[in-house]
């Protein structure tokens, strides 16, 4: 039973090595990306904070006595291939930003339930220096999804809001002007009717 346990503790810690060495590799990209400054501060704070988790996992690998290889985390590689295509389908503007931030949340949410189970196994196979590690980076990817949340539900949802407050009356005054060349145009159309028929007779 030992074995087994301690068999799948590893194979989902190299599970996570990838998820975190994945996540370092892409978010230089977010954080080129994001145009609200809160936004770029957090993803710079997060890349920091992932680089150390990263030297943590192997630390964990150290004290288990075995070979930091990874396992192609999958899961990880979906959310950042979402990640990447809002970045590609949108121009920059918030919505770009709240829609890359909702990606990033869940990409959040992926780690925490991934680290609660490394935890989990941990406590199992009795291994406090490694629990200890692995609540520190639990720790901040819980606290870097609290901030990424509320980017996107207060500040980015607020300016969203905003703008479409201030697109609206101009879309109303646009479609207003546009009636009015229209109407302008047929009038036009219509004395230059009259004209010609009036120079025929």
């Amino acid at each position: 039973m030992h074995t087994c346990l301690q068999k799948i503790f590893i194979d989902e810690l190299k599970d996570i090595l990838s998820a975190e060495e994945q996540i370092v590799k892409n978010l230089p990209a977010m954080i080129k990306a994001a145009e609200f400054p809160a936004l770029k501060i957090a993803l710079k704070s997060h890349w920091q904070e992932t680089k150390a988790q990263v030297q943590r996992v192997k630390e964990i690998f150290k004290i288990m006595g075995v070979k930091p290889t990874k396992k192609f985390c999958k899961g990880t590689h979906g959310i950042v291939e979402e990640i990447k295509e809002v970045i590609k389908e949108f121009s920059e503007s918030p919505v770009r930003d709240a829609g890359m931030t909702a990606v990033a949340i869940r990409l959040e949410q992926y780690e925490i339930c991934a680290y609660n189970g490394l935890c989990t196994f941990a406590k199992l196979l009795k291994l406090p220096r490694v629990l200890k590690l692995l609540k520190e980076n639990a720790k901040e990817e819980i606290a870097a999804f609290k901030k990424l949340t509320k980017i996107l539900e207060k500040d980015l949802t607020k300016i969203i809001t905003s703008e479409i407050r201030v697109e609206a009356p101009r879309k109303k005054i646009a479609k207003k002007l546009a009636g009015r060349k229209s109407h302008l145009a047929f009038k036009s159309r219509t004395v230059s009717a009259v004209k010609r028929k009036r120079v025929r007779a």
